[in-house]
């Protein structure tokens, strides 16, 4: 015969409404829901207070409820609501198991975390974030507040009314918490575990479950996505050898160079021709690099790369630095050189022609007296689309760290802004 099969009804000895009886000899308390009366289950069920005007909460559970936690089947006898401080309200079930006892649900914005007693007695400092030690697990102090009953019913195990207050400090080491829980009576030890809500409401048979939590509780484990590990997967495998492959290419790709010349800043005005260079290669690519070491100027070029009399190609370039001392401190931008990639898909013959314009400072005039050296290199593997690969790899690779960041940020946020206001 089930828990629920064998419960006992008797009478509220103050309003007279029937009220089970679910749980062993170690209740304390039969709390109505009607009236708000507190009966004495050890004297006869006789009123030790009531509190009148008292409204139910919604609550995920009902009384008699019965379902398996852990393996072991328990039954709802009673619930406590509680107050904090802050306004913040939770549900606190108690359970009973012939073979296990009396433990607590405690439901909190779509969270349970399913707790008992321990006769464990660590020493826990008030101070956030301190560590103690207890059940061979290292807990950190999550916060310490003051919380109020504002609502009770069914069989306790304790003596609760309404307005009675607790102190509480909580260690978290998730998926645990252990908290020391006292009021002006007795002192004692709560010892949870996370436990997700649809595994409750599937073996408690709930058929309408409440909304799912949209919040972090302060001992909800970290689960990561299998798609955000994968990928921090690849990324670890991949990242050192985009960077190996990078920089092996930036040492060895250069090519061979085909070209090398240095022109004054008089023949870059007029215009001036290269050297004819020799390309043997088909489909080659090749590396372009301009200096000029420009001081406070500016200069245009503009470049057509020829195969005998016909134009192949043209390009242009701008080469501009600037520099100063500025209110204690220096200071420059632009760049005294640029590269340039293009491909030349035929082995064979070719010249550039070149031709500049530019100024000192910001207006247009004579080139500062400044050499363009130009250099062109053959078969160039270009590196920088292995290092951004490289860098992609390595974003990857601290995607799933970064979530996990983000959960634990979002885990002390709230405890944490709260003691930042006060």
């Amino acid at each position: 015969m089930s828990t629920a099969n064998a419960a006992r009804t008797i009478n509220c000895t103050q309003c007279a409404a029937p009220l089970d009886l679910r749980a062993g000899h170690r209740v304390k308390s039969l709390n109505c829901g009607f009236c708000g009366a507190v009966l004495d289950s050890k004297n006869e069920y006789r009123t030790v207070s009531q509190f009148k005007n008292v409204k139910r909460p919604p609550m995920p559970l009902k009384l008699g409820m019965q379902g398996k936690i852990k393996g072991v089947e328990f039954t709802v006898i009673g619930v406590v609501q509680f107050r904090d401080n802050e306004g913040y309200q939770w549900l606190e079930f108690q359970l009973f198991s012939p073979t296990h006892g009396y433990h607590w649900l405690v439901s909190s914005r779509g969270h349970f975390v399913f707790s008992r007693r321990v006769r464990e007695l660590p020493r826990i400092s008030n101070v956030q974030k301190s560590k103690f030690k207890a059940k061979g697990m290292t807990f950190s102090v999550y916060e310490s507040y003051t919380a109020s009953i504002i609502f009770v019913e069914g069989e306790l195990s304790y003596v609760a009314r309404v307005g009675d207050k607790i102190s509480v400090t909580e260690g978290i080491c998730p998926p645990y918490n252990l908290a020391r829980e006292s009021n002006a009576d007795e002192q004692e030890y709560v010892f949870g575990e996370y436990i997700d809500a649809a595994q409750i409401y599937a073996e408690f048979k709930v058929s309408k479950p409440y909304p799912k939590a949209n919040t972090i509780h302060a001992i909800q484990p970290y689960v990561a996505k299998e798609s955000a590990l994968s990928l921090s997967r690849i990324g670890r495998w991949f990242a050192l050898p985009a960077l190996l492959v990078a920089l092996a290419i930036l040492i060895f790709g250069n090519g061979s160079r085909v070209l090398s010349e240095s022109y004054s800043a008089e023949q870059v005005t007029k215009g001036v021709h290269s050297t004819p260079f020799t390309v043997t290669g088909g489909d080659s690519m090749m590396g372009l690099q301009l200096a000029s070491q420009q001081s406070n100027a500016w200069v245009w070029y503009d470049i057509t790369l020829l195969k005998g009399k016909e134009s192949i190609a043209q390009l242009s370039k701008q080469l501009s630095y600037y520099s100063g001392y500025e209110g204690g401190e220096s200071w420059s931008e632009g760049s005294q050189s640029e590269r340039a990639y293009f491909k030349l898909d035929q082995p064979g013959t070719y010249q550039f022609f070149v031709k500049g314009s530019g100024g000192i400072g910001n207006a247009q005039g004579a080139l500062q007296n400044r050499p363009l050296v130009m250099t062109l290199d053959e078969g160039v593997i270009v590196s920088r689309y292995f290092f951004m690969l490289a860098l992609l790899c390595a974003l990857c690779a601290i995607v799933e760290p970064l979530l996990r960041y983000r959960f634990e940020h979002k885990r002390w946020a709230a405890v944490l802004e709260e003691d930042d206001d006060e």
